[in-house]
């Protein structure tokens, strides 16, 4: 199965939809540029994660639903053949996140793909998810190895191993498993 995850920024897949990367393309929004520092951080977790990596290059912070977006999503869809396409939740808190999931919503509004929201650091309480991929001990282990390749992003709580692996760990507890991701359908199609 191909699969999609938009990412608004660099270490947004890894973050909330790890167990969906090996194989599958990660569209990164923001970030996209030669000597963006970010973006050479995200290179390097995507060859961890098994992932392809397509980097743009719109403004970070500053991320809105525009044509341009919309088109970039579609064109991305249909060069790699996704049948699955995740990104952020609708509800999410941060403003590039949120606009992000609108342009998903937009670039697949008339396709006949399954549509998933994943968790953000940024996804409000509220927030209900509907699905739960499992994560192995080896799994988040490679997870944090990506995740350390965010050098710019160290400081932040988000990111410290213990939080990823506390999440994961809740997630988990809610459908029996040691550890697991949370999304939530937006669109389901086939079985």
């Amino acid at each position: 199965m191909s699969v999609l995850v938009v990412a608004p920024h660099p270490d947004d897949a890894e973050l909330g939809a790890w167990s969906l990367l090996s194989g599958a393309t990660i569209l990164c929004l923001t970030h996209g540029g030669a000597v963006d520092p970010r973006g050479d951080e995200a290179r390097r977790a995507a060859k961890i994660s098994a992932a392809r990596l397509i980097a743009c290059c719109f403004p970070d912070g500053e991320l809105t639903v525009t044509p341009g977006l919309v088109a970039r999503i579609e064109h991305a869809i249909e060069a790699t053949g996704a049948e699955v396409v995740a990104g952020p939740p609708l509800s999410d808190e941060h403003q590039d996140h949120a606009a992000a999931a609108r342009a998903v919503r937009a670039a697949t509004r008339r396709t006949p793909l399954t549509v998933l929201e994943y968790e953000t650091p940024s996804t409000p309480p509220g927030w209900e998810p509907d699905t739960y991929m499992p994560l192995s001990a080896a799994s988040l282990a490679e997870r944090e190895r990506a995740l350390g390749e965010f050098a710019s992003q160290a400081g932040r709580p988000y990111m410290a191993p213990e939080t990823a692996r506390a999440r994961a760990a809740v997630r988990g507890q809610r459908v029996g498993l040691s550890a697991a991701e949370a999304f939530r359908t937006v669109r389901r199609v086939g079985v």
